[in-house]
């Protein structure tokens, strides 16, 4: 039960500080994909501040190098004054009317400027950046310019390659996921030793009362054998009724404490480990039949039927034979002691795949949904007020243990029509 908590509370704080740290680790991964468009963006916009300059001031537009600045670009240039233009191109798919077109239709446009002229001067200039490429494995920024030279208006288109999100996570942001995979691994061994430390006492204190059950339930049954062996040996008159009456509460009471304390000591024994288990290959249809026997003359006492559903061929059972059937008479005590007379009580085993699915099923008053849960909680009992004395509310929970330890799992389900099934399902992976 510790163990659960503390995977329990060790999953929350997690998942709460990791969450915390993935939302800042997105924010961060944000602000470096926009920091890195902006800057390509930056980019040619200062690339075409520079054609645009060296362009005024020479005055003559084949003394531009385009080919030095197409080869920082790694796109597409054209500049035209209308009568000349000059162009370099690092993508042969890129043309002016294909690039301009898509800069001029207004769309995905990321900036866009104009300057002032001078006073007496006429060197207005405007700039327009935006995205272009349909898709990002041809993805561009696209830059449509328009400026005076000798009086006259030039235009300039310019693109470069535009970073996917992809490329730029894979360029820049790689250093994050190894920063949150050493967080992780780092918070896993803080969680770790603050919910040990956290759950310490509670360990300490279900320990000690779990040695305190097993050390009284120990110190009890030698007291408790030497009160039964000598209700046993005292010998009554025939005519004192009074003196046998309290002979048979005496001895009935001791079976009751002694079935309590074999079944406390057997719980302390699962608790510590020390339950050793004699694992044998095991007749699933004696197992059953053997049962049935045990249980039938209780049944008829009860009038009560008791129906076994045994099928051809089963594998054989790697299991501890005594344990199961420890286990499976829980079910069928329990079974008999709820059914009312007249209703059947069915009991057998299905071969499933790689398991062996043995059930139990009754039609008496059955058990609620919100108590389903709890029946296999040691010293639960359906009836809050302890007036029902034949049980404690332990044998469902050393049934539960016996199957844990064969690597089963035990179930509670409701028969149609009404009352329980419960089913016991057991490997057989290893049984051959």
């Amino acid at each position: 039960m510790i163990k659960k908590i503390r995977k329990k509370l060790m999953l929350l704080f997690l998942s709460f500080t990791m969450l915390i740290f993935t939302a800042a680790m997105c924010v961060l991964i944000y602000n470096t994909v926009r920091r890195v468009q902006n800057y390509e963006i930056a980019f040619i916009d200062n690339t075409a501040d520079s054609i645009i300059a060296l362009a005024q001031q020479t005055k003559d537009l084949s003394m531009l190098p385009l080919s030095e600045y197409n080869d920082k670009l790694h796109g597409f240039i054209f500049i035209s004054d209308g009568i000349h233009s000059q162009s370099n191109s690092k993508n042969t798919d890129m043309t002016f009317q294909t690039v301009s077109d898509q800069i001029k239709s207004g769309k995905n446009i990321l900036s866009m400027e104009a300057t002032a002229p001078e006073r007496g001067k006429n060197l207005s200039t405007s700039k327009s950046v935006c995205a272009i490429g349909d898709n990002n494995k041809n993805a561009f920024y696209g830059l449509y310019s328009t400026f005076y030279m000798n009086n006259a208006v030039c235009e300039m288109v310019l693109a470069c390659p535009r970073s996917d999100f992809g490329t730029i996570l894979q360029r820049n942001c790689l250093w994050y996921l190894a920063i949150w995979s050493c967080v992780g691994i780092l918070m896993f061994f803080i969680s770790h030793f603050l919910i040990g430390e956290a759950v310490r006492p509670i360990e300490t204190a279900m320990k000690s009362q779990k040695d305190f059950i097993a050390s009284a339930s120990h110190e009890l049954k030698s007291p408790l054998a030497v009160i039964q062996a000598n209700a046993e040996t005292l010998h009554i008159k025939e005519a004192d009724s009074a003196s046998a009456q309290k002979q048979s509460i005496i001895l009935t009471e001791c079976s009751r404490m002694s079935d309590l304390i074999h079944s406390l000591l057997l719980l302390a024994a699962s608790d510590t480990g020390h339950w050793t288990m004699h694992m044998k290959k095991t007749n699933v249809d004696t197992l059953l039949i053997e049962l049935w026997e045990e249980y039938i003359e209780a049944a008829q006492k009860k009038d009560l039927q008791l129906d076994l559903d045994i099928e051809d061929q089963y594998p054989l059972l790697l299991c501890d034979k005594d344990r199961i059937r420890q286990a499976l008479g829980v079910l069928l005590d329990n079974a008999l002691f709820y059914s009312s007379p007249g209703f059947p009580i069915e009991t057998g085993a299905k071969v499933m795949d790689k398991s062996i699915l043995f059930y139990v099923k009754d039609h008496g008053p059955g058990i609620a949904d919100k108590d389903k849960e709890k029946v296999f909680l040691r010293f639960y009992s359906g009836d809050p007020a302890r007036t029902d004395k034949n049980h404690y509310g332990l044998g469902l929970s050393v049934a539960s243990e016996i199957i844990k330890l064969h690597h089963g799992n035990i179930k509670l389900m409701d028969t149609p029509g009404g009352g329980c099934t419960f089913t016991v399902q057991l490997p057989v992976d290893s049984a051959d």
